[in-house]
C-alpha cells in the first residue's frame, strides 16, 4: 500500500460522506505537501487552520460550499488586527494587507482544486474567490541601516557572522542556508569564479547554485577556522550544553538572526526572508536585468521577479530617464 493509500485509509476519505473538514485539511497538508520545504508546509497549516475554525472541524465536508470560502475570506477582510498576538509578532490594530488576504485566497484555492482532483468536492469551490490588486510597490526587505546593526551584533561569534554575510551575499532562503554542507563549499577552488559559488537546496530538494562576494567567502573562512569538528558535515552547527554538536535547524538558524536583531536593537522587518527580498531589491536597484535576477534567486518564473521588484527597475528607468533630460 502507498503511502497516499495507506493515509487515506487510516483518516477514513475513502468514506467521502463522513469526512469531517479537519480530516480533509490534514489530509491534503500530509499528501499535497509531500516533499515540500517546511517553510511551505507551515505555511499553508497556518493558513488553512483559520478555515478549520470558521467553519467547525466537525463539520461535513460533504456540506462545504463554494458561499463557505467566499464568507470565510469576507470575514478575514473585515478584521481590525494584524498578527498573531505571540512574542515573536505582536497583535497590532489594522486590517490585513491585501498580500497577506491573497495568501488565504491561495491557500483555499489549492485545498479546493486538491478536493476535486480526489473527488471529495463536484466541483471546484474556489471558483468564485475574489483576486486582491495588490500595491506594486516591491518588497523592500530588511533596511540597510538594520543590516548593518546586526553585522556588528554578530562580530562576537565567528559563526552568526558568517550566517548573516551568507544571507546577505546570496539571497538564499532559510533552508538553503540550515541544508548547506561542507560539500557545497568550493572555497579553496583555485578558479576565483569557482570559489564564489555554492550549492543549496531550497524549497524541498531543489538544487540550485548562489555566489558570494569576499566579505562572505571571508568570514565563512573564518568560521570554518574554528568549526568544531563533528561527525555533522552541516556548516552551521550548534549544540546544547552536554549535546553532541549539529546543524542547526531552519529554526535554529531563524532564532540566530532574531536574537541579533534584539541585540542589534533592530525593530523593522528583519527575518531571514526579509534579507532574501532586501538582496532583490539591491539587485533590481544596481541594473541588473529582471531575467537575470529571476535566475539568480532561483524563482519559478519572471512573473515572480516582476511582482516583488519589477518597481524598483522602473525607479531606476526613470532615474536614468530624469538625468539624461537634465544633462540637455
Amino acid at each position: 500500500m502507498n503511502e497516499e493509500k495507506r493515509i487515506i485509509a487510516h483518516t477514513g476519505l475513502e468514506q467521502t460522506a463522513q469526512v469531517t473538514v479537519s480530516q480533509a485539511v490534514e489530509t491534503f497538508l500530509r499528501l499535497e505537501m509531500l516533499g515540500k520545504s517546511l517553510q511551505t508546509r507551515h505555511w499553508y497549516r497556518d493558513r488553512l487552520v483559520h478555515l478549520v475554525e470558521f467553519l467547525g472541524p466537525d463539520r461535513p465536508l460533504s456540506s462545504m460550499m463554494e458561499m463557505d470560502l467566499e464568507e470565510w475570506i469576507a470575514h478575514l477582510s473585515t478584521r481590525t488586527a494584524r498578527y498573531g498576538g505571540n512574542s515573536l509578532r505582536p497583535e497590532e490594530a489594522g486590517g490585513l494587507s491585501a498580500y497577506t488576504l491573497q495568501g488565504y485566497v491561495t491557500a483555499a484555492r489549492r485545498l479546493a482544486r486538491w478536493m476535486l482532483k480526489k473527488k471529495l468536492a463536484e466541483v471546484d469551490l474556489s471558483e468564485g474567490l475574489p483576486r486582491f490588486k495588490l500595491p506594486r510597490t516591491g518588497r523592500k526587505g530588511i533596511s540597510e541601516a538594520d543590516v548593518e546593526a546586526i553585522l556588528e551584533a554578530a562580530r562576537a561569534s565567528p559563526r552568526d557572522f558568517a550566517i548573516v554575510h551568507f544571507l546577505y551575499a546570496t539571497g538564499g532562503r532559510l533552508g538553503g542556508v540550515a541544508k548547506l554542507t561542507l560539500s557545497d563549499l568550493s572555497l579553496e577552488a583555485e578558479d576565483p569564479w569557482l570559489s564564489q559559488r555554492v550549492s543549496v537546496r531550497e524549497k524541498g530538494e531543489k538544487e540550485r547554485t548562489v555566489f558570494l562576494d569576499a566579505e562572505a567567502q571571508a568570514a565563512l573562512r573564518a568560521w570554518l577556522a574554528i568549526r568544531p569538528d563533528s561527525i555533522d558535515d552541516h556548516v552551521f552547527v550548534g549544540r546544547r550544553p552536554g549535546k553532541a554538536w549539529k546543524g542547526l535547524a531552519e529554526s535554529g538558524v531563524y532564532w540566530v538572526v532574531m536574537r541579533l536583531a534584539k541585540k542589534g536593537g533592530v525593530k523593522g522587518p528583519c527575518s531571514p526572508h526579509q534579507w532574501r527580498h532586501a538582496f532583490g531589491r539591491r539587485m533590481a536597484q544596481r541594473r541588473m536585468n529582471l531575467g537575470t535576477l529571476s535566475q539568480v534567486m532561483g524563482h519559478s518564473s519572471s512573473k515572480v521577479t516582476v511582482d516583488h521588484y519589477g518597481q524598483f527597475a522602473v525607479d531606476e528607468l526613470q532615474f536614468a530617464y530624469n538625468r539624461a533630460n537634465a544633462d540637455e
